[in-house]
């Protein structure tokens, strides 16, 4: 095993190499998978996404990920842009699960599950713990302001991250892909944001392990073979 810089590069040269590609399958992400899959807690969780991003970079953060980005109340600093689960449906889809666009969607995610390792079995029960976030956060999409004033966006910081996600322990994870301590941070949607805050529990490890083995897959599937390319 090289460094982590002659691994990302192992795996950006092949690219072209469909060949080899082919031939390696999964296997350029394995240890990333297998490290997430035998996480414990989120501390484990959190060491495991941090090692993939160290090494790989952003697209491996599943759980949080985030962009800098201008910061609106002071144009000379970036500050970083959070980003949540995408409701890949709209929300009247997830209303009615005999849909076509339901069972096709929840089809996708169980295959994407399985090409990452999972069971049949678990990848169903994981897709549709991903359906059911999906829809909370459907759910949960801040109204627009009629009245023309322009929204002044929260300032979140590690602490308010804790607080709001205390098992999840997500300051451990920012600090160990090199944020500073004092980062200020944005969401695109306060309610949507808090109503994703409220899955982060150990119960949910599993499928938040899921969850961050899937980004592995649709952040890097175009390094991979021809088969994982069109997950």
């Amino acid at each position: 095993k090289g460094s982590p810089e002659q691994e990302i590069q192992a795996l950006y040269k092949n690219f072209e190499n469909m060949e080899a590609r082919n031939q390696a399958g999964i296997e350029p992400l394995q240890k990333y998978l297998d490290a997430v899959e035998r996480a414990n807690d989120f501390s484990e969780l959190n060491a495991a996404i941090a090692q993939a991003v160290l090494e790989l970079g952003n697209a491996a953060n599943g759980l949080i990920p985030g962009i800098p980005v201008t910061d609106p109340q002071d144009s000379s600093r970036k500050v970083l842009q959070l980003m949540t689960q995408v409701p890949g449906l709209m929300k009247s889809d997830y209303e009615d699960p005999d849909s076509a666009a339901y069972k096709e969607y929840r089809d996708g995610l169980v295959e994407q599950l399985i090409a990452v390792g999972e069971s049949s079995e678990e990848a169903k029960r994981h897709a549709d713990g991903i359906m059911a976030i999906e829809k909370n956060l459907a759910e949960n999409i801040e109204e627009q302001d009629d009245s023309g004033k322009i929204k002044i966006q929260q300032h979140y910081t590690l602490e308010m991250l804790d607080e709001m996600m205390p098992q999840a322990k997500l300051s451990q994870l920012m600090t160990a892909i090199g944020l500073k301590s004092d980062v200020k941070m944005l969401v695109f949607d306060d309610k949507q944001f808090a109503a994703y805050a409220k899955w982060f529990t150990e119960e949910n490890l599993e499928l938040f392990k899921a969850i961050e083995k899937m980004a592995l897959l649709t952040g890097y599937s175009g390094f991979l073979s021809d088969g994982l390319a069109e997950k």
